[in-house]
């Protein structure tokens, strides 16, 4: 699966199972490049429920949510308001962005 927690490191930090958390200050926002164009998506009462929806209509996957999230400034679906417009970067950048930053 693709999402941000594949470019994190691991914290200090165990869970009660034994398995570190990952770090959510190493994932590197900053250095995502927009090579290709965004698209605009205007969130509704279907997205805010269904974020995953739009992804899969925007890139034929729903795999992106996190990121498209976080390139938005958003920390989860819970920060959607319906009505606002989130951009939706190209797949090859974030396909990009993710190869480039593997750990």
């Amino acid at each position: 699966m693709k999402s941000r927690y594949d470019i994190m490191t691991e914290s200090k930090e165990i869970n009660n199972r034994g398995l570190n958390y990952p770090d959510v200050l190493t994932f590197n926002i900053k250095d995502f490049v927009y090579n290709y164009a965004t698209k605009k998506i205007t969130i509704t009462e279907r997205y805010k429920d269904r974020f995953y929806l739009a992804c899969f209509l925007s890139y034929s996957v729903s795999i992106f949510d996190d990121i498209v999230l976080w390139l938005n400034n958003k920390g989860s679906i819970h920060d959607l308001v319906i009505g606002e417009s989130l951009y939706f970067p190209d797949k090859r950048d974030i396909e990009t962005f993710l190869i480039n930053n593997r750990m």
